[in-house]
């Protein structure tokens, strides 16, 4: 465990159609929720897969972009795997319904004068490859772990080891 500074403050969103929320995941709802957010300043902005896609729409110093598909696209055994823990997680009307809708319109935006650190997977799903791929010029810092799938990099040693060298390289004075 790691404390950075005492006066930070940290907002942990229950996003639309996540957690205990009872809205349902879709374009709409992500774009009110932005509305709510927009204004703010934040420091950092950290995301997982669809949430690092939102996070990217929300103004930030910072960005920590763990495992961010490229498109709607998921295939194979591990469409499977992905079906069934959404469903356990994500309230949507149909399985992928919300996701698909909104990573199709979801913008990828990167500005300038900002830090875009990824993480993702080397067994990560097909689209969060081709947003590696495809992106990672992009980013300041790009780092895989081999340790972990999707579902499961935010809990693996390998990515909190990869966190704690980013925390200290540029947070720490």
């Amino acid at each position: 465990l790691i404390f950075i500074n005492p006066e930070f403050e940290v907002f942990i969103p229950d996003l639309p159609g996540h957690g205990e929320s009872q809205e349902e995941l879709s374009k709409e709802s992500i774009e009110n929720f932005i509305e709510v957010v927009k204004d703010f300043d934040f420091f950092l902005v950290c995301g997982h897969s669809l949430g690092a896609r939102i996070s990217l729409l929300i103004e930030a110093k910072n960005y920590l972009l763990i495992s961010p598909p490229l498109s709607p696209e998921f295939s194979g055994n591990k469409k499977e795997l992905l079906k069934t823990l959404r469903a356990r997680r994500v309230k949507e009307e149909k399985t992928y319904q919300g996701l698909t809708e909104l990573l199709t319109a979801l913008p990828v935006n990167f500005a300038e004068n900002k830090n875009y650190f990824l993480v993702y997977s080397k067994n990560d799903l097909k689209s969060v490859l081709e947003f590696v791929n495809t992106l990672k010029n992009r980013c300041t810092e790009v780092h895989s772990c081999r340790d972990s799938f999707h579902n499961d990099i935010i809990t693996s040693y390998e990515f909190f080891s990869i966190l704690k060298t980013w925390v200290r390289k540029y947070f720490q004075n």
